[in-house]
């Protein structure tokens, strides 16, 4: 059971629901203890389901509250509309809770209802159903995250607010019971903290040996404080150099552990190691030819000079996922990063990284948002950037949207009913190629989209090619098509106009059965060459002159693949290890071996980042991040060092 159901726009407020969710959870609980009360929010609480709505109304169906964030966005939701009258069919309509992040809210005592004309946060599911003014709680103020947090009095006061309706009780009554708690739990740091003092008396009194348990003492401490931190949204930052510093006083399994849960929580560690976690699982060529990009689940993506194999500029942080598509503007601008997030939710992720600040655009959840309204979601979508980097197009089901990534807003394009999108790639600035398929298995379809005009122009219907998202491939101008499919194996095509022309296969073209691992086939830029695996083996192949001109055979499941823009460089990952081929040489140019740190975050990669993190200590920092404890843990680690041996 749920005491409350988080309805709210992803759009808008993809931020604050889980911070809000946290705070009504963890309030008038001491640390130590599990969640006084369980709030549903969707991205946390659902299962891996293709039935979306079913398991969302299972969820209210077990809540006995629903808490609404009410703003624009989610007055517009059919989504949040849609959950709100389930509540109001199923439920009293005082067990609903109003949370305003945004707009305005206004109610008109002489028609018992809300003032339609200025509301502009409420869904249509609200008219008529409030005789009486209802309480709400104005949560506007928290634009930024100095206000999204407990410590902020307005903040702390909301939730108050909210957790005391949802649990029955007093809101002066609750806020005691968490001053109480809160005591409590500096109470017993300060009886740990005393106990530690005096270990560190007798120990210091005792022996070598003593101090060394001392030690050890200390970095299971402070482990723990870093995953306390962790867990309570104190920063990532704090909890790193809590755990670090763990490390070089004694390099406890504890200690092992706090780095391996900041790992699988946040991109940080690879950040600063500068390098992957684990196996690239994604490369692409710059425009140019000169630099490699790498991404991989740890939710970075680095570059590496093909000349040297060093690294090339600051890690880019994306976030966490299962990467499958990695794709630089025609212009070299922007860098594209499309796959799965990882965990319970399994829902796409797509972001938009600018290059020349490494900034992460706010692509937000919008067009994730309009594609669930189509009735179909993937845990894989289509993904395509245009030429200057200025729009991102993403497709699933029959819905095609286009972002304007300087405003953050999309535009729905509705394909025809009983199709599914297969491809799409921008042919232009403002022109959107896309391939659908019939869903009953007849025939596919190419056509276009302007992005300025809502209308899609389909061409004539051709053979149908069962491809997917994700084992689909546009070239850089949109012109050719690759398609791998497990029931009709290798495909290519070309785009004239909106229609489909099938190019012909290479000679002893590979069997469904032998296509392996790296998804979609590489591309050159113009479409001239394309690269594909078969058993392992990486064929490059040019259409023009109906030959191949390249076979690599290295060890491994069906390697990622990139072709450089202009065709003449191969790159494949082995064994983890990205190494680079000229297509007129036997050789290979560049292995870059530099890319992870292992297969995960061994000792070796802990002892790096050690030495990275506490090689140059920022003083200032570390006071603000260690407090009163920054002299103390100073001396403690003098003479330690970072290597375990």
């Amino acid at each position: 059971m749920y005491q409350a159901f988080l309805s709210y726009s992803h759009r808008a407020d993809a931020v604050v629901a889980p911070i809000l969710q946290r705070a009504l959870e963890r309030i008038g609980t001491p640390f130590w203890r599990r969640a006084g009360i369980r709030v549903f929010r969707d991205d946390a609480s659902l299962p891996a389901s293709p039935a979306l709505w079913p398991s969302i109304e299972a969820g209210l169906a077990k809540s006995a509250h629903l808490v609404l964030l009410a703003s624009p966005a989610s007055a517009e939701s059919v989504w949040v509309d849609r959950e709100v009258r389930w509540w109001l069919e199923h439920r009293r309509a005082e067990g609903l809770l109003i949370v305003v992040t945004a707009g305005e809210i206004a109610y008109d005592e002489t028609t018992s209802d809300f003032d339609w004309q200025r509301t502009t946060c409420l869904p249509p599911a609200l008219r008529g159903v409030f005789k009486a003014e209802p309480h709400w709680t104005d949560l506007r103020f928290a634009t930024g995250p100095e206000h999204r947090t407990l410590r902020n009095s307005g903040f702390r006061s909301a939730a108050l607010s909210v957790a005391a309706a949802i649990r029955g009780v007093a809101k002066d009554d609750l806020e005691n019971e968490d001053v109480r708690q809160h005591r409590r739990s500096v109470a017993l740091l300060t009886v740990l903290a005393l106990a530690t003092a005096v270990a560190v008396y007798i120990a210091r009194s005792e022996s070598e040996s003593a101090s060394t348990n001392l030690k050890e003492a200390e970095s299971r401490r402070l482990a723990a404080e870093a995953l306390i931190d962790l867990e309570q949204d104190r920063g990532v930052e704090a909890a790193t150099l809590k755990a670090t510093i763990a490390w070089r006083l004694a390099p406890t399994q504890e200690a092992r552990r706090a780095l391996r849960r900041i790992d699988e929580t946040t991109p940080d560690i690879a950040r600063v190691l500068g390098q992957h976690t684990g196996s690239p699982r994604a490369i692409a060529f710059s425009r140019d030819g000169s630099r490699l990009a790498t991404a991989g689940d740890d939710g970075v993506v680095l570059q590496w000079s093909v000349a040297d194999g060093r690294p090339w500029g600051s890690p880019l942080s994306s976030e966490r996922q299962s990467v499958h598509q990695l794709l630089f503007s025609a212009d070299g601008s922007h860098l594209l990063v499309n796959g799965r997030r990882e965990g319970e939710s399994g829902l796409p992720a797509v972001a938009v990284l600018r290059l020349r600040d490494g900034k992460h655009l706010a692509t937000e959840t919008g067009w994730l948002e309009t594609l669930r309204s189509g009735g179909k979601t993937h845990d894989t979508v289509c993904a395509a950037i245009s030429p200057s980097g200025a729009r991102l197009a993403v497709a699933d089901g029959r819905i095609l949207v286009v972002v304007e990534l300087a405003s953050a807003t999309t535009v729905a394009h509705p394909l025809p009913a009983n199709t599914h999108v297969t491809a799409i790639a921008f042919a232009g600035e403002t022109h959107v190629n896309f391939v659908v398929d019939d869903d009953y298995g007849g025939w596919s379809r190419a056509g276009f989209v302007n992005t300025q005009r809502a209308a899609p122009t389909l061409g004539a219907k051709a053979n149908n090619m069962r491809g997917q998202c994700g084992f689909t491939s546009f070239s850089d101008d949109g012109s050719h098509l690759a398609v791998l499919s497990d029931m009709e194996g290798l495909g290519f095509w070309k785009i004239e106009g909106a229609n489909l022309k099938q190019l012909p296969h290479p000679e002893a073209a590979p069997r469904p059965d032998e296509l392996t691992g790296h998804l979609a086939p590489a591309w050159d830029a113009t479409g001239n060459r394309v690269a594909f695996g078969v058993r392992g083996t990486t064929y490059v192949w040019d259409l023009a002159a109906r030959q191949i001109v390249k076979t690599v055979k290295p060890a491994g499941y069906g390697p990622p693949l990139a072709l450089s823009p202009d065709g003449r460089l191969l790159a494949v990952i082995h064994d983890g290890t990205p190494i680079v081929w000229r297509l007129d040489r036997e050789e290979h140019v560049t292995s870059i071996a530099g890319t992870r740190c292992g297969e995960s975050l061994d000792d070796k990669c802990i002892e790096r980042l050690c030495e990275r993190i506490t090689a140059q200590r920022d003083e200032r920092r570390w006071r603000e991040l260690l407090g009163d404890r920054y002299a103390v843990l100073l001396s403690a680690l003098q003479g330690t060092r970072c290597s375990s041996g």
